[in-house]
């Protein structure tokens, strides 16, 4: 868990990242160079694949709350990915596959406690948001299943669950 009580926040913006997308130097440099800032990393959970990073920022964004319900399988849900390589601001629409959350194991052999959605995601779209029609940030994408053809098929993400535990 990541104590927040004690940060400063004054100018400051806090950003709740893929803790394996901070270390790639394509998708972290994006961010700061829109922000044009060097980062702070703030806290760091390896076994939900979480990270916060701060920075000293001017610029008005729009902040996306965290939902608090519970998990439920058919909840409509949207994903927004950016890739350095691909699609920016790309938007799917799926729902939440998942009864509960199940161990997903990563390419990097590690395994996350997810959930699995239907919305359309892509390679190098690991920390892109997966929001529900409140608008509220469900979960983080970290990875993906494929089928019999090697075809995505579902989206996986961390649970809001997990993400409040970090963060909280």
């Amino acid at each position: 868990c990541a104590e927040l009580s004690n940060l400063d926040e004054s100018d400051q913006i806090f950003v709740l990242l893929n803790n394996e997308e901070m270390w790639d130097p394509s998708t972290s440099q994006i961010l700061l160079d829109f922000y044009k800032r060097e980062a702070k990393i703030e806290a760091i959970d390896d076994k939900n694949n979480l990270a916060m990073i701060s920075f000293q920022c001017e610029k008005d964004i729009s902040i996306v709350k965290i939902s608090q319900k519970p998990l439920k399988r058919g909840t409509k849900v949207a994903s927004i990915s950016n890739s350095a390589d691909k699609y920016h601001n790309f938007v799917s629409f799926g729902i939440i596959e998942s009864k509960q959350t199940f161990a997903f194991e990563a390419e990097n052999g590690k395994i996350y406690d997810s959930i699995k959605h239907s919305c359309y995601i892509y390679k190098g779209t690991s920390g892109s948001l997966l929001i529900n029609e409140d608008l509220e940030l469900v979960g983080m994408n970290i990875g993906y299943t494929k089928d019999l053809f090697g075809k995505i098929d579902y989206g996986i993400a961390i649970y809001c669950d997990k993400i409040n535990q970090f963060l909280y």
